[in-house]
Protein backbone atom coordinates (compact mmCIF):
# COMPACT_ATOMS: atom_id res chain seq x y z
CA UNK A 1 0.00 0.00 0.00
CA UNK A 2 1.56 3.79 -0.55
CA UNK A 3 1.09 6.17 2.23
CA UNK A 4 1.93 9.68 1.55
CA UNK A 5 2.65 11.98 4.45
CA UNK A 6 1.47 15.82 3.91
CA UNK A 7 4.52 18.33 5.42
CA UNK A 8 3.46 21.89 6.57
CA UNK A 9 6.01 24.41 6.00
CA UNK A 10 5.66 27.28 7.26
CA UNK A 11 7.77 30.15 6.25
CA UNK A 12 9.52 32.38 9.17
CA UNK A 13 9.24 36.35 8.92
CA UNK A 14 13.06 37.64 8.67
CA UNK A 15 14.45 39.32 12.11
CA UNK A 16 13.08 42.62 12.53
CA UNK A 17 16.19 45.26 11.74
CA UNK A 18 16.15 47.34 14.76
CA UNK A 19 17.95 50.87 14.81
CA UNK A 20 20.90 51.41 17.01
CA UNK A 21 19.33 53.39 20.29
CA UNK A 22 21.94 55.16 22.85
CA UNK A 23 21.04 56.21 26.10
CA UNK A 24 23.37 59.33 27.94
CA UNK A 25 22.37 60.36 31.63
CA UNK A 26 23.55 63.06 34.17
CA UNK A 27 22.99 62.64 38.09
CA UNK A 28 23.49 65.10 40.71
CA UNK A 29 22.86 65.41 44.61
CA UNK A 30 19.62 67.38 44.93
CA UNK A 31 20.49 68.13 48.81
CA UNK A 32 18.98 66.44 51.83
CA UNK A 33 15.88 64.98 52.46
CA UNK A 34 13.61 64.60 55.52
CA UNK A 35 14.50 61.28 56.24
CA UNK A 36 18.07 60.72 58.21
CA UNK A 37 20.57 58.92 56.12
CA UNK A 38 19.11 59.68 53.00
CA UNK A 39 19.47 62.45 50.27
CA UNK A 40 17.98 63.32 47.08
CA UNK A 41 19.20 62.76 43.68
CA UNK A 42 18.25 64.19 40.15
CA UNK A 43 18.47 61.78 37.32
CA UNK A 44 18.32 63.26 33.72
CA UNK A 45 18.17 60.97 30.84
CA UNK A 46 18.06 60.99 27.18
CA UNK A 47 16.93 58.41 24.17
CA UNK A 48 17.90 58.30 20.75
CA UNK A 49 17.92 55.81 17.89
CA UNK A 50 20.10 56.12 15.03
CA UNK A 51 17.38 57.29 12.08
CA UNK A 52 19.40 57.09 8.68
CA UNK A 53 22.46 58.75 9.45
CA UNK A 54 20.94 61.28 12.10
CA UNK A 55 20.09 60.17 15.80
CA UNK A 56 16.91 61.09 16.60
CA UNK A 57 14.69 61.66 19.95
CA UNK A 58 13.23 58.36 21.13
CA UNK A 59 9.53 59.69 22.25
CA UNK A 60 7.78 57.52 25.12
CA UNK A 61 10.42 54.67 26.01
CA UNK A 62 10.70 52.94 28.60
CA UNK A 63 14.13 53.37 30.91
CA UNK A 64 15.20 51.37 34.02
CA UNK A 65 17.18 53.39 36.63
CA UNK A 66 19.64 50.83 37.79
CA UNK A 67 21.69 51.24 41.51
CA UNK A 68 24.89 49.58 42.48
CA UNK A 69 24.06 47.94 45.51
CA UNK A 70 26.85 45.99 46.92
CA UNK A 71 28.50 44.56 43.33
CA UNK A 72 24.86 43.89 42.20
CA UNK A 73 23.10 46.32 39.36
CA UNK A 74 19.75 46.67 41.15
CA UNK A 75 16.54 48.88 39.33
CA UNK A 76 15.24 51.22 41.72
CA UNK A 77 13.11 52.93 39.29
CA UNK A 78 11.66 52.50 35.54
CA UNK A 79 10.98 55.68 33.72
CA UNK A 80 8.97 56.98 30.41
CA UNK A 81 10.82 59.84 27.79
CA UNK A 82 8.67 62.48 26.72
CA UNK A 83 8.24 63.26 23.33
CA UNK A 84 11.41 64.97 22.85
CA UNK A 85 13.30 61.72 24.30
CA UNK A 86 14.36 63.59 27.92
CA UNK A 87 13.09 62.39 31.02
CA UNK A 88 14.24 64.10 34.64
CA UNK A 89 13.16 62.69 38.02
CA UNK A 90 14.65 63.56 41.77
CA UNK A 91 14.61 60.43 43.63
CA UNK A 92 15.31 59.40 47.23
CA UNK A 93 18.80 57.86 47.97
CA UNK A 94 21.04 56.67 50.52
CA UNK A 95 23.54 58.80 51.55
CA UNK A 96 27.61 58.23 50.61
CA UNK A 97 28.63 57.46 47.19
CA UNK A 98 26.12 56.42 44.79
CA UNK A 99 26.70 55.09 41.30
CA UNK A 100 23.52 54.97 38.96
CA UNK A 101 23.35 53.57 35.23
CA UNK A 102 20.09 53.77 33.09
CA UNK A 103 19.53 50.86 30.42
CA UNK A 104 16.98 51.13 27.97
CA UNK A 105 15.20 47.74 26.90
CA UNK A 106 15.11 46.51 23.90
CA UNK A 107 12.09 47.76 21.53
CA UNK A 108 9.83 46.08 18.92
CA UNK A 109 12.36 48.78 16.47
CA UNK A 110 15.64 49.83 18.71
CA UNK A 111 18.35 47.79 20.23
CA UNK A 112 18.94 47.60 24.17
CA UNK A 113 21.21 50.53 25.27
CA UNK A 114 22.77 51.24 28.78
CA UNK A 115 24.37 54.56 29.65
CA UNK A 116 27.68 55.02 31.22
CA UNK A 117 28.25 54.33 35.56
CA UNK A 118 27.74 58.25 37.01
CA UNK A 119 28.30 58.74 41.04
CA UNK A 120 27.36 61.01 42.79
CA UNK A 121 27.87 61.72 46.67
CA UNK A 122 24.78 62.39 49.08
CA UNK A 123 24.51 64.16 51.37
CA UNK A 124 23.44 62.89 55.25
CA UNK A 125 22.40 65.63 56.64
CA UNK A 126 21.71 69.55 55.80
CA UNK A 127 24.63 71.62 55.31
CA UNK A 128 26.78 68.62 53.76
Amino acid sequence: SFFSTAVATTTTPPPAVRRRSVVTVHVSAAGYSSTPGYGMVNLMAQTRHLNGKVYAASAFSPVLVQRMVGRTWRTVLTVTTGKDGLVFKTIVAPSGRQSYRLIRPQGATVTAATSSVMTVYVPYTPGC
